[in-house]
């Protein structure tokens, strides 16, 4: 389940609503993610402001900058190729000596 930066806060709630998910994630106008809403940032967004649900965009509360699945995938193998390296360094320089 999508929406877009523009899209209101009580439609994005009518979505979740609709799918059974808490959450949605946001897409810019390419397709990309850009952006993660939950059903909580809604309720406090329109529970700390005086504006409609209707008239609070999906960007103004949104968690930017997540990260997907796949690049969450590609960080944590290059952390894994970090670590080999660092582990083969220390390896190297405990032996170096004997």
């Amino acid at each position: 389940m999508t929406c877009t930066l523009d899209t209101s806060l009580a439609v994005a709630a009518s979505l979740m609503e609709k799918d059974g998910c808490a959450s949605v994630s946001v897409i810019d106008r390419h397709g990309r993610v850009v952006g993660h809403i939950t059903d909580r940032d809604i309720c406090l967004a329109v529970a700390h402001s005086s504006r409609n649900a209707l008239h609070i965009a999906v960007h103004e509360v949104m968690t930017p900058n997540v990260l997907t699945s796949r690049q969450a995938a590609a960080g944590a193998q290059q952390v894994s190729s970090t670590d080999d390296d660092i582990k083969a360094r220390v390896e190297s320089r405990l032996f170096e000596n004997w």
